[in-house]
């Protein structure tokens, strides 16, 4: 495979999630908790070819969810892309096969993701809270998913296609996680996602929010994920003031231009998030 290349580890997977879960792209109607997200090939159907170029095929189906790509369409769900906050594209993450990780979690929990609290949130769920959504014994996860914790040292993520129909089905999710699953490296079964560790790669990182708009003496929070970085208030046009340990912005009197929030990488490298403060 090369130097530098590794499988994914669970860390790694749950950030990129978390970063999907924060995109408003990736869910139905284009909004966050009140839509739900976006899951890929969970078909039951077998055979056929997926093609990467084909986002809304299922195993045996090309075209059968032909509207995939309208958030408005409840084919929507079948969409097998995702976009992440620095607008890259990745295929198959929730659907397809599920994806055997770098990690051990023995003790990780059996409950649907939008469940999760403390340590297990951290580890298997969401960012956001979506407790309400979680009623019970009939939880509406938003298509977040479950975690199987119940045993096992293999971790593996992402929800996959055979899922459709019957008791598996509410499973199926993002965020979806199993620690149950006997296998091992010599058999068939999940797939995998590499990550490159190579020295030469830069930090991956990204600000969120990326671009906002705000009135005046309205608030924000940034924060910065996947590195470690400082954050500072790079361009002040409305007499603002910027708490940059905590990442909060507050916009000053002057509306109708545009601050800058700057995170600067210990590699030099810096982000700038744009802030439009209303007239």
């Amino acid at each position: 495979m090369g130097a530098g290349y590794a499988l994914a580890t669970n860390d790694e997977w749950q950030a990129v999630a978390r970063d999907v879960e924060q995109r408003a792209d990736n869910w139905s109607d284009r909004s966050q908790a009140s839509g739900h997200l976006n899951v890929g090939n969970y078909s039951y159907e077998a055979g056929g070819s997926l093609g990467e170029d084909r986002p809304c095929a299922t195993e045996g189906f090309t075209e059968r969810f032909r509207r995939c790509t309208d958030p408005t369409s409840s084919h929507f769900v079948r969409k097998r892309t995702h976009t992440l906050s620095n607008g890259a594209v990745l295929w198959d993450l929730a659907g397809n096969v599920s994806e055997w990780v770098q990690g051990s979690a023995p003790l990780a929990p059996r409950d649907f993701a939008c469940a999760l609290r403390n340590q297990d949130k951290r580890t298997f769920g969401p960012e956001g809270d979506y407790s309400s959504y979680c009623p019970s014994p009939n939880p509406d996860g938003r298509n977040l998913g479950f975690v199987d914790g119940s045993g096992g040292t293999n971790i593996f993520r992402g929800s996959s296609s055979g899922m459709e129909g019957g008791v598996a089905e509410p499973m199926i999710g993002l965020l979806y996680a199993n620690t149950h699953l006997a296998w091992s490296t010599g058999q068939a079964g999940p797939g995998f996602r590499c990550a490159f560790h190579g020295p030469q790669l830069r930090a991956i990182a990204v600000i969120q929010p990326s671009r906002v708009t705000v009135r005046r003496f309205g608030n924000q929070v940034f924060r910065v994920r996947g590195a470690a970085a400082t954050l500072s208030l790079a361009e002040n046009s409305s007499s603002a003031t910027f708490d940059p340990s905590s990442g909060r912005y507050l916009a000053g009197r002057k509306g109708g231009g545009r601050d800058v929030i700057r995170a600067t990488l210990s590699s030099g490298q810096t982000l700038d998030a744009w802030v439009d403060v209303a007239p």
